[in-house]
């Protein structure tokens, strides 16, 4: 005979169903059954490193990850290639992506990316050699690779690059 009962159970929570069954002979069974019912995404949280910022060391990512009931499965990749946290040390962008599977089968898939920079901006000149002397007022050429910043003095007082550097030291 079957006995099903009219009530869904259906709120998020863990439950426990005890059966019990007596025959006519007054035979007895039980059954005790231990569910969930996760309606919930797992959650995954970057801590470091910041989405989008550049770095100028190696980076070892921290990243929670969590769902209520229990996670199934974590998978991350770095730059496409699978990825077990290890120090991340080589220059350029770098993209992780993580998906944390709960065990009621719902996924979260979250990724970043950052940057690893170690080596320093080039910085070149041109029109002026070091330790030279010059006869008349010279306009050096300042090329800088990739500075997001940067700073010119002339004898300790701020330089505006392209002005004319002349024969009295001012660049006036």
């Amino acid at each position: 005979v079957l006995f099903r009962s009219n009530k869904t159970i259906s709120k998020e929570g863990i439950y426990d169903l005890k059966l019990f069954s007596t025959d006519r002979a007054d035979n007895i069974n039980e059954q005790l059954i231990h569910f969930i019912i996760d309606k919930s995404s797992p959650s995954i949280e970057f801590k470091y490193p910041l989405n989008n910022k550049t770095f100028n060391t190696m980076i070892k990512p921290l990243l929670i990850t969590q769902s209520k009931y229990g996670l199934d499965t974590i998978s991350m990749f770095l730059d496409g290639e699978i990825y077990h946290g290890e120090d991340i040390t080589t220059e350029g962008k770098h993209t992780i992506v993580v998906t944390a599977r709960n065990k009621s089968g719902k996924t979260t898939q979250k990724s970043f990316t950052f940057f690893i920079k170690t080596t320093p901006p080039v910085i070149r000149i041109s029109n002026i050699q070091e330790g030279k002397t010059y006869k008349e007022g010279i306009i050096p050429e300042i090329y800088q690779e990739e500075a997001v910043k940067y700073e010119m003095t002339l004898n300790g007082k701020p330089y505006v690059n392209g002005l004319a550097i002349n024969s009295d030291g001012s660049d006036r």
